[in-house]
């Protein structure tokens, strides 16, 4: 399609075999009209060169040290944002394949409307028909989950999203877009909320599809995901979410948080819980600096965001 080139961008880290798969599945798109980027996280051993050495067609980036999910795709997006043939920016999970309609279903919600933020359906690896995620769902405790078929999608799931160029300069934060003091976590919903803010909506294309392996970086539920999840979940609040309709579900929120915690007293994991929500109070200063950009963008209304909302306390999958 005319003028939507897209920029996908491949983040690795000590995940070699699983970003080859990924890349190979691409080559297989209906819709070739794209540009990968690859960008090496600083994986334990230097597997750029080896990226290269396979992909010598396509750019790849080794960064000088870990820079976390977040930072991590700010390269890539800085990068396609200085290139002026990408219209549309892609960030896609290594650990995932891709059908080979992606592309092209994904590119006609993209140029037919700059203000939307594309996902598509997530599908488990092993099992193609296992839906794992439409989008993510945020509820009204400010907790967020996976979107599945019959949830209100309140963002694109950032395992697989597509925006327009403008989206990225629309959120931007002294050349920041995906927020680095996340590293990883969290980072499609605060982004999500920033895009809602600034009058983006969220649109899922159910007949593009990404089988995903899962969390073949970090271990699901491991110490890693359970601290950077729920600490960035105080983050994403306090950052993004309006005065009032944060002051008008502050209840929902704290029960929220207190049942998480009884969860989390249950399967005997409070330590990590606790300590997630205390070192998010370390960052709260920078986060109340960064909310007044992002509030200064703000173009709907409290109510509008509100209505974005899943009106359920949270659901436990």
């Amino acid at each position: 399609m005319k003028n939507t080139r897209i920029g996908i961008i491949i983040l690795n880290y000590n995940g070699f075999k699983d970003t080859v798969a990924c890349v190979n599945s691409l080559k297989k798109s209906i819709d070739t009209d794209f540009e990968i980027l690859l960008i090496d996280n600083h994986s334990v051993i230097d597997e750029a060169a080896k990226l290269r050495k396979i992909f010598s067609e396509i750019e790849c980036i080794r960064t000088q040290k870990n820079l976390g999910f977040a930072e991590g795709n700010n390269v890539g997006i800085r990068y396609f944002l200085n290139k002026d043939d990408i219209h549309a920016i892609m960030l896609l999970n290594n650990d995932t394949e891709v059908s080979d309609n992606l592309i092209s279903e994904m590119k006609v919600e993209v140029a037919g409307d700059k203000k939307v933020m594309v996902g598509v359906s997530i599908y488990a690896y092993k099992d193609h028909k296992r839906l794992d995620s439409q989008g993510v769902v945020l509820y009204k405790s400010f907790l967020a989950n996976s979107a599945k078929e019959d949830d209100l999608s309140f963002a694109p799931n950032g395992c697989c999203a597509l925006f327009h160029r403008n989206f990225f300069k629309d959120i931007a934060i002294n050349n920041e877009y995906l927020d680095k003091d996340f590293f990883c976590y969290g980072e499609d919903v605060d982004i999500g909320i920033r895009g809602r803010l600034c009058g983006y909506k969220s649109r899922i294309v159910k007949s593009a599809q990404v089988f995903h392996k899962g969390s073949a970086t970090a271990i699901t539920m491991s110490d890693f995901s359970v601290f950077y999840g729920h600490r960035n979940n105080v983050l994403y609040v306090f950052k993004s979410m309006p005065l009032w309709l944060l002051i008008k579900k502050l209840p929902y929120f704290i029960v929220g948080q207190i049942a998480t915690l009884v969860y989390y007293l249950k399967i005997r994991r409070p330590t990590i819980f606790m300590k997630a929500k205390w070192d998010s109070l370390k960052f709260l200063p920078r986060m109340i600096k960064k909310r007044k950009f992002v509030m200064r963008k703000r173009v709907i209304s409290t109510r509008d965001l509100e209505s974005y909302l899943d009106n359920k306390l949270f659901h436990a999958r």
